[in-house]
């Protein structure tokens, strides 16, 4: 029997603590979301804690001196938030005096939040998996075959569906669903993929930063000096040392412009969070994040919460911005 400790969906002071429910199962849950009853109410809540009783639930009713219930539902099968990030919630929530539970809604897409909201819809295409070689195959369908065992799963659009039936027929492959995410869309610049040299103070930017053994360094220049260049340099050199980086920018048009130069170099391991994205593409960001898929982000103000492992570098250009600062609670 499992005791979690969960903080329920509502954003108010008087509510801002932890409430305990029982869980049979022995999976770790904390991280996730539950549905549980609250006040006479299913309510979506968000596990903190658990911990571990050979009690029995009349038992411990006795020696808890009140009624407990159970978790009606797990709703997730993977944690939203690692660790660190419930560290930053918690820190947040004592600095800037805001209920807990706003801290982590914030660092969430709002398909994700712990809260009693519809989940965006994961899409699939249609794919084929390769799961044997036969005799008897004509030269095309042992192309096909070639091909799909050298990737392990192709798109039905990306082959010939007859060929691939016939392969079917024959027990050399089966039917699959294939998750399509629904990615951010950046530009492709040509000229962004020619190597740049740095001017003498850009370098000079860079190697101090690099020789420094303090956390934080500024960097300052007018528009137009080059100061995204020294940022570049500095993400190549963190991500080439296996660390991942995350680049702030105070609107959500420059995006688009700084995230066309890294697209060059860090190609499909780059991800964008604004909230100009659908819902769809930010939870399959946030997703694809989250998996290990992405090392760089790209994002306005609350992309400093996603959720990337091994964070070796953070860039906040124009730092000055108003933009930066939140003014709904939790004001970050």
């Amino acid at each position: 029997m499992q005791i979690a400790s969960v903080i329920i969906e509502y954003s108010d002071d008087k509510l801002d603590k932890t409430f305990d429910y029982l869980y049979e199962g022995n999976e770790n849950i904390i991280g996730k979301r539950v549905k549980v009853n609250f006040n006479h109410k299913e309510v979506v809540g968000y596990i903190l804690d658990t911990s571990f009783s050979g009690l029995t639930k009349e038992s411990l009713e006795k020696e808890y001196g009140f009624k407990l219930n159970y978790i009606n539902e797990v709703i997730d099968t993977e944690t939203l938030i690692n660790e660190e990030l419930l560290d930053v919630a918690s820190y947040m929530s004592y600095k800037y005096v805001s209920p807990l539970i706003s801290c982590l809604q914030i660092m969430l897409p709002k398909t994700l939040k712990p809260k009693s909201v519809k989940r965006s819809t994961i899409k699939y295409l249609l794919g084929y998996k390769y799961l044997k070689q036969v005799t008897n195959l004509t030269k095309k369908q042992e192309e096909l075959l070639s091909y799909i065992k050298e990737n392990k799963v192709v798109l039905s659009k990306d082959v010939n569906v007859g060929i691939a039936n016939a392969l079917l027929n024959k027990g050399c492959i089966e039917k699959v669903d294939v998750e399509q995410f629904r990615k951010a869309h950046i530009s492709d610049e040509k000229d962004y993929g020619k190597e740049i040299e740095l001017n003498d103070e850009q370098k000079s930017a860079l190697d101090n930063i690099l020789s420094s053994n303090k956390q934080c360094s500024l960097i300052e220049g007018v528009t137009g000096s080059g100061k995204s260049e020294v940022y570049f340099s500095l993400a190549k050199h963190y991500y080439n040392k296996g660390e991942n980086i995350i680049l702030l920018v105070p609107e959500i048009i420059l995006t688009s412009q700084i995230a066309a130069r890294f697209k060059s170099y860090f190609k499909d391991e780059l991800a964008l969070l604004h909230s100009s994205l659908s819902e769809g593409e930010k939870y399959d960001e946030y997703r694809r994040i989250k998996n290990g898929e992405v090392r760089v982000v790209i994002g306005t103000r609350s992309a400093i919460f996603a959720p990337l492992n091994n964070l070796g570098l953070i860039v906040i250009d124009e730092e000055h911005s108003e933009s930066y600062k939140q003014e709904s609670t939790p004001c970050y």
